[in-house]
């Protein structure tokens, strides 16, 4: 029986396929992530890694790359309710369910302001490969709604 020769240039073209295709893949991703109107972030160890710009609005950083490498407790009020935080949400994250809240977070400035928050762990089975944050600046909103309740209680007064 004859032996079959590989042409080199058959086993390098699925690869080529596959970068080309990654790369496209990578690209969109980028753009999903840039105009996002929600602030993400992956967060590792309870430090940031990667965010979109957004993230990086709601907090006040200069940029997307400012937030890299700096703990995920600067953005709390305090360091209780960092702990508080972690201690209701990575239960619920260990199952594999997603975790949302509204909490009050702290902005660079040390302005004090609500977000929502949404995260999910990359894989339940092992929590050190981090996890994915969305969060909203829900301020405006929020400010507006105790307004009104304030005003309804005094006229219910």
């Amino acid at each position: 029986m004859p032996t079959q020769e590989l042409d080199p240039s058959s086993v390098a073209k699925p690869a080529a396929d596959v970068n080309l295709r990654l790369g496209h893949a990578l690209r969109e991703r980028d753009i999903i992530l840039e105009n996002a109107g929600v602030g993400i972030v992956f967060i590792k160890q309870r430090t940031v890694v990667r965010c979109n710009q957004r993230y990086a609005e709601i907090y006040g950083f200069a940029d997307a790359l400012a937030p890299i490498g700096s703990s995920s407790m600067d953005i709390y009020p305090d360091e209780q309710a960092y702990k508080r935080l972690g201690a209701e949400a990575y239960p619920v994250l260990a199952t594999g369910q997603r975790f949302k809240t509204e909490r009050l977070m702290k902005r660079c400035s040390g302005e004090l302001f609500w977000a929502s928050l949404t995260g999910r762990l990359i894989n339940p089975e092992d929590p050190a490969e981090g996890s994915i944050w969305i969060v909203d600046d829900i301020n405006d909103p929020k400010l507006a709604q105790a307004e009104l309740q304030a005003i309804t209680v005094e006229q219910q007064l």
